[in-house]
């Protein structure tokens, strides 16, 4: 069970905020799959001909990949410590637990919405949501 419950109007309250973020994360995305897209040829044409100079090459995408991994987090760990759920990065998919008539749900947003207009339950996901 979630510690913190949004109203429909604190999340509604964070779209712009979210969007930012998203914003910000989208290029360090696409940087941290083009890095484990390369480092995955890399392992491949390592098992077939590799060498130290490949090695040096996979430890430096490696530390790569790490770090844009981190400044992912480090943009999206503020959304999750206001108690929002991110369920998807790459598709900028966020859930808010939220108290309806008695039982917890999630108020459900992704990017490009501009306001919080779903809502599903706890065990339903995204394929669940129902309007407002």
């Amino acid at each position: 069970m979630p510690d913190r419950h949004f109203t429909l109007e604190e999340a509604q309250e964070l779209v712009g905020r979210l969007e930012e973020t998203f914003r910000a994360v989208a290029p360090l995305r696409e940087k941290a799959k083009e890095l484990y897209e390369g480092i995955r040829d890399l392992q491949r044409r390592m098992r077939s001909n590799g060498g130290p100079t490949a090695s040096k090459e996979l430890a430096s995408r490696q530390q790569a990949l790490k770090e844009a991994s981190e400044q992912i987090e480090a943009e999206v760990q503020p959304i999750r410590d206001l108690g929002a759920v991110i369920k998807d990065i790459e598709k900028g998919l966020v859930d808010f637990p939220h108290v309806k008539e008695g039982r917890v749900v999630f108020l459900c947003w992704l990017v490009g919405e501009p306001e919080v207009r779903f809502w599903h339950e706890l065990s339903t996901g995204f394929a669940g949501r129902q309007p407002l």
